[in-house]
């Protein structure tokens, strides 16, 4: 099955995904609050845009089976790597796929996404300059792949 997901808007850069931050003289990178926002709302669109009969498949990966190829169009204000949005736009959809609650050793519990994005097949189909006025945004088209 091949479905499809719009994103409106520019994607976050990967320049905007991390911040610096000191913690007893040491210097750690992470994710910033606009990587979580960003990451959030791709999960949503996601969501409401994934057909209810649908499921992720079952990654397989010494069969060759269960990826999931997804096909990327991008409209953007200005001008960007490509591989520069990728980690909080495919957080986003792995999550965006559906998470499970279970249960951690020490007796918590977690959310564990329902598909890993290990078996994402990311692959660029087109890249367009849409200008300040134009609306900018991401297509995903998701399908399941077999190798």
């Amino acid at each position: 099955m091949t479905w499809s997901v719009h994103i409106p808007g520019q994607p976050l850069s990967i320049n905007d995904q991390a911040e610096l931050h000191t913690i007893h003289g040491s210097t750690r990178r992470a994710w910033s609050e606009a990587f979580y926002t960003y990451r959030d709302a791709v999960s949503v669109y996601v969501q409401q845009a994934m057909p209810r009969s649908w499921q992720p498949p079952t990654y397989q990966p010494k069969l060759g089976r269960g990826f999931l190829a997804i096909e990327i169009d991008l409209a953007l204000t200005r001008d960007m790597d490509c591989d520069n949005m990728l980690k909080a736009l495919l957080d986003g959809v792995k999550i965006g796929l559906g998470v499970q609650t279970v249960q951690t050793r020490m007796g918590g519990v977690r959310l564990k996404p329902i598909y890993d994005d290990i078996g994402f097949l990311p692959r660029f189909m087109s890249k367009r300059l849409v200008g300040k006025k134009g609306k900018a945004g991401v297509t995903l088209t998701i399908r399941e792949v077999d190798l």
